[in-house]
């Protein structure tokens, strides 16, 4: 299905990918998984559907929808799930021209400064709109704050922010709770936010691989102090094993060649919350399991 039908970077293109900071839990900030999955028909017009995963340190991998998107002519347009569709509203234009001044949800007015380019780890060349933001603050008699914290990368979106602006601009104070992390199209990672010190592609790897039956147990499942972890069929398979927090870093890694078929893992100085499981075998293949600290 197309959705843009002028020049510029899609941002409604399936298998499009974006992982961003969300809930504050265990010292961290856990990530939001948005991704573009499927279209659906609204008031005689084709929607992409984004479908979102937020992980609350819990092992529920359920997603659930989150707006409808479409893009026309450099300009992309947002349903959210709660609305309906004469909520319509504009998120992102591409046309946009320095100095344009723009209203892109309820809350702040942006004014368009410069426009510059940006190189994605690809090699690929996409344009990069940098505002000033105005909003209200507190208290209300201070108006028109300006923060020079809005910045959208074309056909990826907002960087500061809720990418599909359902929430509020950025403030010195604040920022970048909620900013975007990564970036990926196809499992590709194209973009990532030098501002955070995570594994994203990892993290990506995992949301894909989650379900796929795995060559090994993991007990107990939530864990305190002691992980066990048991090769199925009596026969441990050769590669590597890591393990990520649910913000991206690692907290433990071992290489397998083949012997016992039972492995134990210290977990007492890991902090509660949510851990992914990447074993990469030998010959490349790749499994994923979860695991709950408590």
């Amino acid at each position: 299905m197309l959705f843009n039908t002028a020049n510029s970077q899609s941002f409604v293109d399936q298998g499009n990918e974006w992982v961003q900071n969300g809930s504050f839990l265990a010292g961290g900030f856990y990530p939001i998984f948005y991704f573009v999955e499927g279209d659906t028909l609204i008031g005689g017009h084709t929607y992409a559907k984004v479908l979102f995963y937020e992980n609350f340190g819990n092992a529920s991998t359920d997603t659930t929808y989150y707006a409808a998107i479409r893009e026309v002519n450099d300009s992309v347009f947002i349903i959210d799930s709660d609305a309906s569709e004469a909520d319509e509203r504009l998120i992102y234009d591409w046309n946009s021209l320095v100095v344009d001044t723009t209203e892109v949800t309820t809350y702040p007015t942006t004014r368009l400064e410069t426009i510059d380019t940006i190189t994605l780890l690809n090699g690929e060349q996409r344009r990069r709109f940098s505002y000033t933001a105005y909003r209200e603050i507190y208290p209300t008699d201070q108006l028109d704050t300006m923060y020079n914290y809005r910045t959208v990368i074309e056909g990826i979106g907002e960087v500061d922010e809720n990418v599909f602006h359902r929430g509020y601009i950025a403030t010195p104070e604040l920022s970048p709770p909620f900013g975007l992390r990564c970036f990926s199209k196809n499992g590709e990672l194209l973009w990532l936010n030098p501002i955070y010190d995570v594994d994203c592609e990892s993290l990506i790897l995992a949301t894909q691989k989650l379900g796929e039956k795995t060559p090994f147990k993991l007990f107990p499942n939530p864990v305190q102090d002691v992980l066990y972890l048991e090769w199925l069929d009596n026969k441990q398979m050769k590669g590597c094993l890591n393990v990520y927090s649910a913000t991206g870093g690692m907290v433990y890694t071992q290489e397998f060649s083949g012997g016992a078929v039972n492995h134990e893992i210290s977990t007492k100085t890991w902090v509660k919350g949510l851990y992914f499981i990447l074993f990469i075998s030998e010959n490349g293949k790749q499994f994923v399991s979860q695991l709950v600290k408590v």
